[in-house]
């Protein structure tokens, strides 16, 4: 077996690897509502439930109007029949700002499904790529 050409190399400690993203959120979205809401108002929807309220594609795509209460400005994840969170610690609470409230309330006035975002079928077996 040939010798490692990196013995005797010592690295040196990189520290915390953690992600700082560049991309300026406020910005996204205000392109998206110039881009999307009128005429791909699902497409803003789920991007404004990323963005907005933090939630995982899963969650988002899972999330039924019983988990959101527009009165109190509440968002639940939670498990569901169609959700099961990966972990405890997924479970939680998320406060909507008022802005936020306003934007969902069209949504719901016209959603005829239990689901926030319209599409097919549940398929909570599914996993993402």
């Amino acid at each position: 077996m040939p010798p490692n050409p990196f013995s005797g190399v010592k690295l040196k400690d990189p520290g915390p690897q953690r992600y700082h993203s560049d991309i300026n959120p406020e910005w996204l979205l205000a392109c998206a509502g110039r881009e999307l809401r009128q005429d791909h108002p699902q497409q803003y929807l789920a991007l404004f439930l990323c963005l907005c309220a933090g939630l995982r594609r899963k969650e988002a795509d899972l999330l039924t109007w019983a988990q959101v209460d527009l009165a109190e400005g509440t968002l639940h994840v939670r498990r569901t029949a169609y959700f099961e969170p990966k972990t405890e610690e997924s479970q939680r609470m998320i406060d909507l700002s008022p802005a936020a409230v306003e934007v969902l309330k069209p949504f719901k006035r016209g959603n005829k499904s239990e689901f926030v975002l319209e599409g097919g079928d549940a398929c909570p077996t599914l996993t993402w790529p």
